[in-house]
């Protein structure tokens, strides 16, 4: 079942998500959006959810513009653009959220500052996964490593680096609930803890996959006794 429920979910969510590309009608006035690129620090490590250009649509406060030369920058959540051969960027503030294709898969992008957790607000981007009152969120984002004091001495990295990382969240009525183990879903779902762990063991569940968490999240919103699902 677990297999059938997943191909259906990822099939709906590209589905969904490459809807705008039809019959859409691109704006081309983003340019006055966009701002000289500020330069940062230099770091070891990419700042980008992919590190080459390529083709987007934003959605913008007016419109939606196709870009066909951008990045996404996990470190200002900023979108990065090479117009007329000059790298500038569109602010996070300026925009709802981006689309982009990766190996045949429409990606729906959001600027992760929208969203808090423990009164802070995300950095990079996030994903959402699911319907209804309850869904999965997946921020993307990217943090400095530094480098040991005694690299030198033992032989490690002697620069700081950037290192991607992704974290999973339960998202109910703007609050995010992290999700890292299993114990953190059976006490999201305390008061139904019992037949959630028996469910994630009959189905193999892996709660630190967002597509496999969204599987049990839409089966907890409809309100289903999820011990009584057969395969």
């Amino acid at each position: 079942m677990k297999t059938l429920i997943l191909s259906i979910l990822i099939f709906s969510y590209t589905f969904s998500h490459g809807q705008m590309r039809g019959g859409t009608e691109y704006i081309d006035n983003y340019a006055k959006l966009m701002t000289k690129k500020a330069k940062g620090p230099q770091l070891l490590g990419s700042v980008y959810v992919l590190d080459e250009w390529h083709s987007i649509e934003v959605m913008l406060k007016d419109g939606i513009a196709k870009i066909d030369k951008a990045k996404l920058n996990l470190q200002t959540s900023n979108i990065d653009v090479l117009y007329k051969d000059e790298e500038k960027e569109i602010l996070f503030k300026d925009y709802d959220y981006v689309n982009y294709s990766n190996k045949g898969i429409i990606n729906k992008y959001i600027p992760a500052p929208k969203y808090k957790s423990e009164g802070q607000a995300l950095s990079g981007f996030v994903e959402i996964l699911g319907e209804g009152q309850e869904k999965v969120l997946i921020n993307h984002y990217n943090y400095v490593r530094k480098a040991n004091s005694d690299a030198k001495i033992i032989g490690g990295e002697t620069d700081d680096k950037l290192i991607k990382k992704t974290d999973i969240y339960i998202l109910k009525n703007k609050k995010l609930f992290e999700v890292k183990k299993k114990k953190d879903v059976l006490e999201y779902y305390k008061s139904r803890s019992s037949e959630v762990e028996n469910y994630i063991k009959k189905e193999k569940l892996d709660v630190k996959n967002p597509l496999e968490l969204v599987l049990l999240v839409g089966l907890m919103n409809s309100n289903q006794d999820v011990i009584d699902i057969k395969n």
